[in-house]
């Protein structure tokens, strides 16, 4: 059963990009244009993997992270995928994220991410 991952991401271009790099490994996945859009795929669905933009319009990924923190359903691993330095390092890890990637970000990185943390692969 392949594992599912919703990337989230107000860039149509950047959701492509890593969605077509996540299918070639052989993830099924979702994508969502920001955080509101996202936390209603979440409720709806088994995601096992999440990478979300922090600063959206629409939702942004701190406010997916203060809905995921309240949310009493299954958690997906997550992620976090930034330019800007607001993320709440604390907050962050209260909300189980395990990664922040800095963009421009590198596409074999969250493939090594998921990788590790989603299937239990090490490392080196």
């Amino acid at each position: 059963m392949s594992k599912l991952c919703l990337i989230v991401d107000d860039e149509p271009d950047i959701r492509l990009l890593i969605s077509m790099e996540l299918e070639d490994y052989g993830f099924s996945v979702l994508e969502a244009c920001n955080g509101k859009e996202a936390f209603e795929i979440i409720k709806n669905n088994k995601v096992d993997f999440l990478i979300s933009d922090v600063k959206m319009a629409g939702g942004s990924g701190i406010e997916l992270l203060d809905n995921l923190i309240e949310y009493d359903g299954a958690k997906p691993i997550v992620t976090m995928m930034s330019g800007f330095p607001e993320l709440n390092e604390e907050k962050a890890l209260k909300a189980g994220v395990v990664h922040v990637f800095n963009k421009p970000f590198n596409l074999e990185e969250i493939v090594l991410v998921i990788e590790t943390h989603l299937l239990g692969r090490k490392v080196g």
